[in-house]
Order: structure tokens, then sequence, then C-alpha cells
């Protein structure tokens, strides 16, 4: 929901950053790579419950995955469909083993975790089922390897649910619960997007030969 938002006022901050980075040769996919790797130190953490460090590898891997596309963007090597698939694979491992981690660390939570971890892989499903159509090829005209659709949780809202889940773990069910609700909502969001979408082309042929 606030994803655009927040890219379009990060993009010149972003923009400068990666320019920096550029100018000392640092190659986006090792920035991914490093950031999966404090990925992982942030799920060990949660697992051993040290919610504060794991608060911080988290916070540090998102950031991370914030700066590899404007990095791969701006730099001579250029962006990449293997840099992006690289970018995605990270991003969904890393989203889906936190809260694995969560369920390890607080038994309490353990239904309430694989309900959103359910949530999590339909989510996905839809996201990229969208993403695959060849209609939305034009997301590698616009710089991005895939044109994602819009929602109610999207990676901002997934940071700051992640955030307050190692915050406050006493609350980690119920917050869990209200989370995986809100990931319902999305799916059911992202599904009536797609079937409007597509029925609109099926009625109507010649707005999709036209966008073509």
């Amino acid at each position: 929901m606030l994803d655009q938002s927040l890219r379009r006022r990060m993009h010149q901050p972003l923009h400068r950053l990666a320019q920096g980075f550029d100018r000392f040769g640092v190659h986006p996919n090792a920035v991914t790579g490093v950031g999966f790797l404090v990925g992982v130190g942030a799920v060990v953490a949660t697992a051993q419950g040290l919610w504060l460090v794991a608060l911080f590898l988290w916070l540090t891997n998102r950031a991370l995955d914030g700066i590899d596309g404007p990095i791969a963007r701006v730099t001579s090597r250029g962006s990449s469909e293997l840099g992006g698939f690289l970018d995605l694979m990270a991003d969904f491992t890393i989203y889906g083993s936190m809260i694995a981690a969560l369920g390890y660390a607080e038994p309490d939570a353990r239904i309430a975790a694989l309900v959103v971890l359910v949530s999590y892989y339909v989510n996905g499903a839809a996201l990229l089922a969208w993403a695959g159509l060849p209609r939305n090829l034009k997301a590698l005209a616009e710089g991005r390897t895939l044109l994602l659709s819009g929602g109610l949780a999207e990676g901002t809202e997934t940071i700051a649910a992640t955030a307050l889940f190692l915050l406050f773990p006493s609350q980690l069910p119920t917050l869990l619960w209200i989370w995986a609700g809100v990931v319902g909502l999305t799916v059911a969001q992202r599904m009536f997007f797609t079937v409007r979408a597509l029925t609109a082309d099926a009625s109507h042929p010649e707005r999709h030969e036209a966008q073509r």
C-alpha cells in the first residue's frame, strides 16, 4: 500500500547513494548476497529469542535490499534478469524464514505462524501469476524485473509488521493473527484486481491489442 509513495520519496536519496556505491565498484548482486547473509543472521537471532539483535539485523537486511536495485540501475554493469531473480528469491526466503523462526522461538505462536506462512504462499502465487502474464512485459521497459500489483500488505508493511513482532514478542500470537488477516485481505485484493483486468481484456480485446 505504501511502497509506491515511499519509492517516489526515496528515489533521489537512493539514486545518490547508489552512485556512491558505483564509484567504489560495488556490484548490486554482491549487495544482494550480503543482505541475504544478514537476513539469515536475523532469522537465527529470532529463533534464539535475541529480539533486539534480530530487529537490528532485520532492518539492515531490508536497507540493503532497498539499495541493490538502485545500484543496478546506475552502475555500468547495469540491471539484469539474474539480479532480479536473486533479489526476489532472497526476499521470499527471508520473509518466510523469519515467520518460521518466530514460531520456533514462541511455541504459543506456532499455529498463527503457520497460517501466516500459508498466507505468504498464496499471496506470492497471486503476485507472481499476475507479474508473469505476457501483458506485463512492459515492466522491463520501466527498469524493473517484474510488474507487481499493489495491495494492502506490501514490502513496507511487511518490514513494519516484522519489526513489531520483534519489539513485542509477548504479544506475538495476537500480532501474527492480525497480520495473517491483513495478508489475506491483500490476496483478495490481488485476485479481484487480476480477475477484473483479465475479464475486461476478454470483453474488449481491442484494448489489450492497443496496449501491446
